[in-house]
């Protein structure tokens, strides 16, 4: 698998089971190494975005408007 189709598959799917990809990664080490970084900043962003709301939250809104 060339640079270029790894790069794509990774971006589109950074969790993927494709077996091509996983050969590719083996095979070559910088490659292994920014799949590693693409799942590390996608656990990233996924913390990011589960934070928690507040209870009251849509009261809170609500009183602001009127």
């Amino acid at each position: 698998m060339d640079d270029l189709s790894f790069r794509k598959a990774i971006y589109a799917e950074p969790f993927t089971n494709d077996p091509d990809v996983i050969n590719a990664a083996k095979q070559d080490p910088k490659k292994q190494a920014f799949w590693d970084e693409i799942k590390q900043m996608e656990n990233e962003l996924n913390e990011a975005m589960n934070i928690p709301v507040p209870e009251n939250l849509a009261e809170k809104l609500i009183l602001r408007q009127s």
